[in-house]
């Protein structure tokens, strides 16, 4: 929600204010007896923690007094109100397709648990958030209306003469105005307090202190909650005040002291403070302001000097933020990993690195081989692209001056040094400071795999417990590791080294043209690019286009008013497709059998036309046999046979014990919407 998020960025933004504010507390003890301007200058990084959620990084910053975690956008979060365990959205999940890695989205909604423990989160915050947002509200009316009231006041105001005006109805001179901001005196004020009077004023105008002021009232509005924001906005006030006194003192040649004062106690006594303006001769405490203009004298050069360094010091030590770990101990960003590697080509690893050697790895990603070059043995492997079949030597030979190193094939430890053995999902993404994620759930083929953003590059955890025979058991335990397989790349980088890889592996630069239009079933000899024509799949016709490789990967498309749109995508290790009605309706449907994957996963995919919009369905297996007994992603077969028109479904269990289901429906499907195709034009 919206709210709670701004809600949960102001209250970081106000802890983080609180502490500038004690520190600065305390520094204006020290600064007593220097000249107020200090004093005054240093409540600007105040201001500037209250209205800016962001810092750059310091070795040196005292907000570190209080330990929280800087997220990857500078921010730092002592509160989280926005829950990514609890409160996440259906997980889109990409599925292996083909050796071109085309992709199938499966949804996995949460479950009852989650939602239910997310709504009982949620409710609280709402509702304080809503109370914030009401008193900002609350404060910014009330203001407004005193605003409008003094602005009555002012009606009938006397030029005096430039930007200054005399005024029957105020009892105390004031600015007021943004842009072009106006003195305005009471008319009953004596000549011969005016000269010194407007000069207080003009030097508020020369230092935008009308600005200043209006952006601590906005500062206010938005913390009214934080007592410590209140007392800062009020010794501010004070301030600024005093170091405009100071400085007219300073500017005049002569000793105003006795006269100034009088004419201080005149507007300040018995005299309340106009709320709508920002800033009026009246404000502040009267007693010490005449006590700071009796007492005043000009510093000394030493004294200056060690005020410019106290105020200079503290505001480079609060305006930053604290360095995380990595910084502290010289790792980049992405830990213990040479970012400055990132972009290189694979020539110029080869040359940096002759031990090295082409590394295939299946732990960096849970649909595809990661092909990789690298030493034996070493903490990470150079990560260039991913894919399923295919000759990945041939390629990275040939085209090692035009691929580029996308990333990284490692272990959490080793991209994020300071994480613990085990860490749950809300540490560990705490510890690195990002927001949002997505957890693979175990009705897909990507069962216990992590994803998310990383300092501009995409990652991807595998968080299941490895088994003694090479693979993994998916546990559901939302805990990561030190030594979970990850994987770390630059998007860009790997399709564009995808796109150089294939058309070296798969020869895409010859095409065989096969114009059959019924159900087929390849197993190629030779990589190629094929194209036919389709009529009746769901009412449309069109063409379809696959690459052939060990691993096959077709897409439909047909015509409509915006274009060629596709309308549904098989994939595996055979194109195993069929065109059938079995629901009734008059309106054909494609069933597909793919099979992916280095464990040889069998699935069925349907594509079906409903109200205008192309649906894709695929079995929900949990529905069908006991969870308790899928032990993993290839525990089930799944297979339509088409001379039965019946779909069939064997479960191996653990034991070696086999279980069959077979439907001739699309009992136990589940629906998603593929495309929206209703301006599509069949045969066009």
């Amino acid at each position: 929600m919206l709210l709670q998020t701004v809600f949960s960025t102001v209250l970081n933004m106000s802890i983080t204010a609180s502490i500038a504010i004690l520190v600065i507390l305390l520094a204006r003890i020290v600064l007593k007896r220097t000249p107020k301007i200090f004093s005054y200058a240093l409540w600007a990084v105040v201001l500037f923690r209250l209205l800016c959620p962001v810092s750059l990084t310091s070795g040196f910053s005292l907000i570190g007094l209080v330990p929280a975690p800087t997220t990857e956008t500078g921010r730092i979060e002592y509160v989280s109100l926005n829950e990514p365990t609890t409160e996440r959205p259906a997980i889109t999940v990409d599925i292996p397709a083909s050796a071109l890695n085309q992709t199938t989205d499966n949804r996995v909604e949460p479950s009852i648990d989650e939602v239910v423990a997310a709504d009982s989160i949620d409710f609280p915050v709402t509702i304080v958030s809503i109370v914030w947002i009401c008193g900002v509200a609350a404060m910014l009316v009330f203001h407004l209306l005193q605003l409008i009231r003094l602005r009555r006041k002012l009606i009938g105001s006397i030029p005096l003469k430039d930007n200054i005006y005399l005024a029957d109805y105020i009892p105390t001179p004031f600015v007021m105005g943004l842009i072009h901001p106006k003195i305005y005196l009471p008319s009953a004020m004596p000549e011969t307090e005016q000269s010194y009077i407007i000069q207080h004023e003009k030097h508020h105008i020369r230092r935008c202190d009308h600005i200043i002021k209006l952006l601590a009232f906005v500062a206010v509005c938005m913390h009214w909650f934080n007592p410590l924001v209140w007392l800062a906005f009020a010794l501010s006030s004070k301030d600024m005040e005093m170091s405009c006194d100071e400085a007219v003192m300073k500017q005049t040649g002569r000793d105003i002291r006795a006269d100034y004062s009088s004419s201080l106690l005149q507007f300040s006594t018995g005299k309340r403070v106009i709320l709508g303006t920002p800033l009026a001769f009246g404000e502040g405490d009267t007693k010490e302001r005449i006590e700071n203009i009796m007492r005043y004298k000009r510093p000394t050069m030493i004294i200056v000097v060690l005020a410019v360094i106290v105020c200079v010091g503290l505001t480079a030590c609060l305006s930053s933020n604290p360095q995380s770990d990595a910084e502290k101990n010289n790792l980049s960003a992405i830990g213990a990993l040479k970012e400055e590697d990132v972009g290189k080509t694979l020539s110029e690893l080869k040359n940096e690195h002759p031990e090295g050697e082409i590394i295939v790895s299946l732990d960096g990603f849970p649909d595809s081989a990661a092909i990789c070059f690298g030493e034996p043995e070493a903490e990470y492997a150079y990560y260039f692209f991913g894919t399923q079949s295919g000759d990945a030597e041939k390629a990275m030979n040939e085209c090692e001056d035009q691929l580029k190193c996308a990333g990284f094939i490692t272990t959490a430890n080793i991209l994020f040094p300071d994480m613990e053995d085990e860490m749950s999902f809300e540490d560990f993404f705490s510890l690195i400071g990002v927001d949002d994620y997505e957890y693979l759930g175990e009705d897909t083929t990507a069962a216990g795999w992590l994803r998310f953003t990383y300092h501009g590059m995409e990652v991807v955890v595998n968080t299941n417990e490895a088994t003694a025979n090479g693979g993994w058991d998916f546990t559901g335990a939302e805990i990561v590791k030190r030594n979970a397989p990850v994987s770390i790349a630059d998007p860009e980088i790997v399709n564009t080294n995808s796109d150089l890889a294939d058309a070296v592996m798969f020869d895409l630069t010859t095409e065989y043209y096969d114009n059959s239009t019924d159900a087929v079933s390849v197993s190629p000899e030779q990589y190629r690019t094929e194209t036919g024509n389709f009529e009746n799949i769901m009412g449309f016709s069109g063409y379809w286009t696959q690459q052939i490789g060990i691993t096959c990967g077709r897409t439909y498309y047909t015509h409509t008013s915006q274009g060629q749109v596709p309308i549904a995508e098989s994939f595996g290790y055979e194109i195993d497709d069929y065109i059938s009605d079995l629901d009734g309706d008059g309106t054909t449907e494609l069933i597909c059998n793919v099979t992916y994957g280095f464990d040889a996963v069998e699935r069925i995919y349907v594509y079906r036309l409903h109200d205008g919009v192309v649906e894709r369905g695929y079995i929900n297996e949990e529905t069908v046999f006991s969870p308790s007994d899928i032990w993993g992603v290839g525990a089930i077969a799944e297979r339509y046979d088409a001379e039965q028109k019946k779909f069939l479904l064997t479960l191996t269990k653990e034991d070696g014990s086999t279980q069959t289901h077979e439907q001739s429906d699309y009992t136990h499907f589940v629906w998603e919407t593929y495309a929206d195709i209703t301006a599509a034009s069949s045969g066009q």
